[in-house]
């Protein structure tokens, strides 16, 4: 089973694949059903339906037009979360531990290594480049730098 359709599983949804009205559009949930663009790559649309689980989850109303103060924290808060859950802190450490090479982290998630790059700003974001997790020293500074504290 595929990482979407696993994540589709999991949250229990049925996946219909459809071509989508633009390439920026990757899914979108209604009710139970999931419409995937099928031009995407799996891995792409592991991630725009991590997303958008993370949106069926914390986000309240139609928050696509970005027009609002709280439609753009919302927004924020759903691309967070999925970003939180396909990339843990606990998996970064689990990666450095089995000595994966950078480059591998981002097949480790079945991301992208954009994602991987948006992971990491978030965290930045979120945490700062220097902080303390689960008895770990995190240095986002220049890549994924991580050792016991």
């Amino acid at each position: 089973m595929k990482r979407y359709e696993k994540l589709a599983f999991d949250n229990h949804l049925i996946i219909v694949e459809k071509a989508g009205p633009n390439s920026k559009w990757g899914a979108l949930i209604v009710g139970t059903i999931v419409y995937v663009n099928k031009d995407l790559t799996d891995v792409q649309k592991y991630e725009r339906m991590r997303e958008e689980v993370a949106h069926s989850k914390y986000t309240v109303g139609d928050i696509s037009a970005e027009d609002t103060l709280d439609k753009c924290k919302q927004e924020t808060f759903a691309r967070s979360k999925a970003i939180e859950e396909a990339v843990p802190l606990d998996g970064l450490i689990e990666c450095v531990n089995n000595q994966l090479l950078l480059s591998e982290f981002a097949d480790h998630f079945g991301v992208t290594e954009k994602y991987l790059e948006d992971a990491i700003k978030t965290y930045i974001d979120k945490r700062g480049p220097n902080f303390v997790y689960n008895g770990y020293m995190f240095d986002l500074n220049n890549g994924i730098n991580i050792h016991t504290a």
